[in-house]
């Protein structure tokens, strides 16, 4: 005969299966993630510090969202 088990119990299992799952997707596809990518070095301009680019029309954005014409 088969035992009923409660809903916390149930509730557990699912819980611990999802994380062990999670855990071994981690394992598995974090070397691809942890590998070192070299980053490329903003040159600095021979007149100064280096400015970041500006920003695209979209972006810009002047008081709330929405109250651009």
């Amino acid at each position: 005969m088969r035992k009923e088990i409660s809903p916390q119990t149930a509730t557990l299992l699912i819980l611990l299966t999802i994380l062990i799952v999670g855990g071994l997707f981690y394992v598995l596809f974090n070397p691809f993630r942890s590998i070192p990518r070299p980053k490329p070095r903003i040159q600095a301009h021979p007149s100064g510090p280096a400015v970041p680019p500006p920003l695209p029309p979209n972006i810009i954005r002047h008081g709330p969202i929405g109250s651009n014409p």
